[in-house]
C-alpha cells in the first residue's frame, strides 16, 4: 500500500484510479487467501504432537502450497545422510528413506543454514542427484531446521515440478513451519 500511495495521489482519470482501486483490491485478497492458509495448517497441526506432527505438517503444507512433494528431514550424526521423519508426495504420505544429501540442494541448505531456493532447471542444477532425474521435479525450495546453538540438525523442503505459484507465500510459510518442526 506505501508504495500505491504517491501514485494514488498523482491520479488523474476515474480509469487510473479504478486500476490502483483494482490493484489493491487484488492484494488485499491475496493477503486473506495467505492468511488462511496458514491458519489451516496451523489449525491442522495444532492438535497433533510427536511424531504424529511430521506427517500432518508435510501433508497440509503440500497441499496448501498445492506441490508435489513436502520433506521434513533429519541428519544422521556422523555422515552425510538425511532420514525422512515424513514425505508427502504426489497426494499422499509416503514411506520414508534415507539418502545421500551431497549433491543435492539439501547440502546447501544445510552448509548454508539459510533459505536455499531453485525456482527451475533442478536438473542442471544437480545432475547427479538420483531423485530429480527419476520424476518431474523442477523447483526446489529448502529451509534449514536448527537447534538452538544455530547448526543445522535437518531441513523442510519443497519439491514441485513446476514454477511456484506464489514464491514469497511459499517462503514464508516453509519458514514458519520449519521453526515448528524443529521445536
Amino acid at each position: 500500500m506505501a508504495t500505491l500511495l504517491p501514485q494514488f495521489l498523482a491520479l488523474k482519470t476515474p480509469e487510473q484510479l479504478e486500476a490502483v482501486n483494482q490493484e489493491l483490491q487484488h492484494q488485499i485478497l491475496e493477503r486473506q487467501h495467505a492468511e488462511q492458509i496458514l491458519q489451516n495448517i496451523v489449525m491442522a497441526t495444532s492438535s497433533v504432537t510427536g511424531e504424529e506432527f511430521f506427517p500432518a505438517l508435510v501433508e497440509n503444507l503440500g497441499k496448501a502450497l498445492d506441490v508435489s512433494y513436502v520433506f521434513v528431514c533429519e541428519i544422521v550424526e556422523d555422515s552425510f545422510n538425511l532420514k525422512t521423519l515424513a514425505i508427502w508426495g504426489e497426494g499422499k504420505i509416503r514411506d520414508n528413506i534415507e539418502f545421500n544429501f551431497l549433491n543435492t540442494p539439501f547440502k546447501t541448505v544445510i552448509n548454508t543454514r539459510k533459505l536455499s531456493y531453485y525456482p527451475d532447471n533442478l536438473k542442471e542444477y544437480f545432475p547427479q542427484c538420483y531423485f530429480f532425474g527419476n520424476n518431474k521435479a523442477q523447483c526446489y525450495l529448502g529451509v534449514p531446521l536448527l537447534d538452538e546453538n544455530r547448526q543445522a540438525i535437518g531441513t523442510l523442503c519443497v519439491i514441485n515440478n513446476q514454477l511456484l505459484v506464489n514464491e514469497e507465500n511459499a517462503m514464508v510459510m516453509v519458514q514458519v513451519f520449519a521453526e515448528r518442526a524443529t521445536s
